[in-house]
């Protein structure tokens, strides 16, 4: 499952920040994580690997909150922005035709980590 060590990652990444930054385990209350749509195929699987992996660790404790940030087409020659993709339009090219004029767009957004907030209480 792609979620699970995407996840697995996330908490290794995490607990070494944790650790550089000295923060007080006891003072952390959430975690807010912007993530691409193309990363995380489904937030519900998302969760349950964070459930599993966050098991009789601290983390178990910390509430996760994921906004998956979606892709849009940004037109290079005629400079329209499409917010929606249609199904099949979510492939590995970042370019793609556009809608409008034809010609060459790029897909935007919806690909690796926007951002990560320890929240502290």
């Amino acid at each position: 499952m792609h979620e699970y060590s995407f996840v697995e990652n996330l908490i290794k990444s995490l607990e070494e920040s944790i650790k550089k930054d000295k923060i007080n385990l006891e003072d952390i209350k959430e975690i807010y994580l912007e993530v691409g749509e193309f990363e995380i195929h489904s937030s519900d699987a998302f969760y349950k690997a964070y459930e599993i992996l966050s098991k009789n660790t601290f983390f178990e404790k910390v509430k996760i909150n994921l906004k998956v940030l979606e892709p849009y087409i940004e037109c290079l020659k005629c400079g329209k922005v499409e917010l929606e993709l249609e199904e099949e339009e979510h492939h590995k090219l970042n370019i793609i035709a556009c809608p409008n004029c034809g010609e060459i767009a790029e897909i935007k957004g919806g690909r690796g980590v926007g951002k990560i907030e320890v929240i502290l209480k």
